[in-house]
């Protein structure tokens, strides 16, 4: 699966996910599916916000781990990240400075437990 925004650096309001994308990659983006209602949100759920905060004008280029292009670089927990490790979100802003350059936290995103 491949997803697509224009922002930090073009102006607009548009997300995208292509969800038959990467047909070759190691876990083929069609093997995904979404989370049955009531269950922990997976994958897509979370591929969907990353991309929803990339039209949010999530990351900045200021920011202090800001790495390929409107992604983090410090942990593979973090809904923004992009790097060479399994991404896992769990967690926006585990830096906790990585998107906004303060020190805000948020709720974990797949518990509703404080992180």
């Amino acid at each position: 699966m491949r997803g697509w925004s224009v922002a930090p650096r073009a102006p607009g309001n548009v997300a995208a996910m292509y969800l038959n994308g990467l047909p070759t990659s190691p876990v083929p983006c069609a093997t995904n599916r979404f989370a049955s209602p009531g269950a922990a949100p997976g994958y897509l759920e979370f591929a969907m916000l990353h991309e929803i905060l990339h039209t949010l004008g999530y990351v900045p280029t200021c920011a202090p781990n800001h790495t390929r292009a409107g992604h983090v670089s410090d942990s593979p927990q973090d809904l923004m990240y992009a790097g060479e490790l399994a991404w896992q979100p769990s967690a926006l802003d585990v830096g906790p400075t990585t998107t906004s350059g303060t020190a805000w936290r948020v709720a974990s995103i797949s518990t509703g437990a404080p992180s």
